[in-house]
Order: structure tokens, then sequence, then C-alpha cells
């Protein structure tokens, strides 16, 4: 290895410690490469320093890259930009720099992942609302055929507050609720099937609430109340029956979703729920719409006409984010395969 090469090699080293003067040391050498790929890492200075741990001096380092007119838009060995680590890492004033500097929004990875999608999953609400902010794509699928929404959905993040803002975020920006994914990469799951497998309830909440269609079903014929059922969340299944879903939608099996436990508590809640649906106005106060000529009675026969229907839509609420409280890339494709839960073809 040259002069040249050691001290490009040392620049990657430095950016992903954040090793402020050491970069500001090399970056004035004239033969430094600053879009070096390193041999050991496969990917350049800026890539290193996005993946590190949010600080002051990465921020710092990051500017001076730019200034030396880095590429901004490099793709590592897995075809992620630096835009992808900065999302991964959850630095949303990253974020701003880089799309500031010419940095694509939209660029898919080898798997077909955005930077939104990898803030989604990785549950950074502020970076999610920058990108978005930003222009990026909500409807973009990756190699699964899974939009944004779908990963917020299936996010391993415990944080259940910030999940629900990410999601609300996402479909504020236009989102397509009911979309699948594809039946390649695990089971033609919508955003809420997601989220009831994953038990994220204010998921599951900003879904109903943006009207979302609780009796989709899958090619397995399931519906998000199966998946609940299955994996046993009963805040959830709740959620669903109050939504009004359909208990009697039977998947390929012939399975309804209360053959899917054998828990005796959750076969009870799902059996006997009697769902009540929101009674239009006019049924309470009993007024009559002279206009129409018609009658009181009239108007409460179309009101028992529109309860009989039992609409599982529930009306839309304020999608505002809810107010803000107090997690290298990892290969996306070792996910668990939500298709080989327990006795189903999917």
């Amino acid at each position: 290895m040259g002069v040249a090469a050691s001290k490009s090699e040392k620049l990657w080293e430095a950016c992903g410690y954040g090793r402020v003067e050491q970069v500001r040391e090399l970056l004035q050498f004239s033969a430094i490469q600053v879009n070096w790929v390193s041999y050991t890492h496969n990917s350049c200075p800026i890539h290193a320093c996005c993946a590190a741990a949010p600080s002051q001096k990465e921020k710092e380092i990051l500017e001076m890259l730019i200034d030396k007119r880095c590429n901004v838009n490099a793709k590592d060995e897995r075809g992620c930009l630096a835009l992808h680590h900065a999302s991964m890492k959850g630095h949303s004033d990253f974020i701003a720099i880089l799309v500031k500097a010419g940095s694509e929004t939209d660029v898919q990875d080898k798997n077909g992942w955005t930077a939104l999608m990898t803030a989604a999953y990785w549950c950074h609400p502020q970076t999610v609302k920058t990108l978005l902010e930003f222009g990026s794509d909500v409807q973009l699928k990756n190699r699964e055929g899974r939009t944004a929404l779908h990963e917020a959905c299936r996010s391993r993040s415990k944080n259940e507050h910030q999940v629900e803002e990410v999601v609300r975020y996402i479909v504020n920006f236009g989102a397509q609720v009911d979309d699948k994914s594809s039946t390649e990469g695990e089971a033609d799951f919508t955003p809420l099937m997601c989220a009831a497998y994953h038990a994220h309830n204010g998921a599951v909440r900003a879904l109903i609430e943006a009207s979302c269609d609780v009796n989709e079903q899958g090619t397995n014929g399931w519906t998000a109340l199966h998946w609940a059922a299955d994996k046993g969340h009963k805040d959830i299944i709740l959620q669903l029956l109050q939504a009004g879903i359909n208990t009697q939608l039977t998947g390929k099996l012939n399975e309804r979703a209360e053959d899917r436990t054998e828990d005796e508590d959750i076969k009870s809640l799902i059996r006997n729920f009697k769902y009540t649906p929101t009674v239009p106005k006019i049924c309470v106060t009993g007024q009559t719409n002279d206009a129409r000529g018609r009658t009181r009675v009239e108007d409460l026969k179309e009101c028992s006409r529109r309860n009989d229907a039992s609409p599982a839509r529930s009306a839309v609420s304020t999608m505002s984010p809810p107010s803000s409280r107090s997690g290298s890339i990892s290969d996306f494709s070792d996910e668990e395969d939500v298709s080989k839960s327990k006795n189903t073809t999917v």
C-alpha cells in the first residue's frame, strides 16, 4: 500500500471514530482520496462518518468531507448511500446536510430499501419527518414489496409512542394504507397486518383512524385479526373488534380468527364481542330533513340500514403526530419470516 493509499485508509478510520483533528490534517494532504473505498470496509469515508454514533464531531467531519467535494451519492458494497447510514442512526441533521449537498433521497440499495424505509424500520420519527419534508417517496417498494409504512409497522422498536408517530407521519404524506407486500418476500401483508403481528398498538390505532380496511385478507385468507389472535395480542384484538372487523372471515383452511388461538379468554372475546357502530347524529337527535321531505321514521330506517352494514372503517380523525417523547447497517433480509407462523399456509 502506497503513502496516498495508506493515508486514505487512515482517513476512513478517522471519519468513523470522530477524530476531527486527524481528519482535518489528512484532508490537507494533496494526494488524499476523499472518495476512497476502504480495502477493509468496502465503503467510503462519508459512509463511515454517517454510520457512527451521533455527535457534533461527526457533523463537523461530514461538513469537512463535503467541503472537499466528496461524492454524497457514492454507494457502499450493499448499494447504500451515506443517507441510508444516517437514516439508520437517526441523524436527522445529517439528512438535511446531505440533501442540500446533492444527495438523492430515493436511491434503493441492493434489497430495494430507501433511506425512508430504513429510518421507518429503525423508528426515528424526526429523521422520517425530515426525509418526508425533503420529498422522499412513500410509495416505493423494496424487494419484498414493502413500503416505508410496512417497515414502520414491523419495526422492532419497543417505543410504541415513537412507532405510532412514525406511522402517522408517513400516512400524512400520502401512503397507501391498504397496500400489500409481495408474496415473494414473506406474505402479502397490509401495514395493519404487520402492526397486528408485531403488537404495535399505536400503529394499529393510527391506521384505523386513517380508515384502513380492517377486513383486508391475504392470499391465505387471513385478516389482521387472524394474526393478532395467532400471536395472542389481546389489546390489538380489542382494537380490531371495536373497529368493526368481521370475525367470521375464514382462511384457506376454513379457520376463523378464534380458531388461531388456544387462549380461551381470547376465543371468548372474539366470539362474544358485540360490535356497536357509531350512531349517526340524525339518529341521536331525531331531527328530520324537511328539505328532502323525509320523516323521522324514514331517517331512522336509513340509520338502521347503515348500522346493519357494520362499517369496518372508522371516521378519519386528526392525523397530526403526537408530541415527541423520550438505536453498521445490518442485513435487513434476516428479519423473522412472518409467513412461517404455526400451522398456517401463507
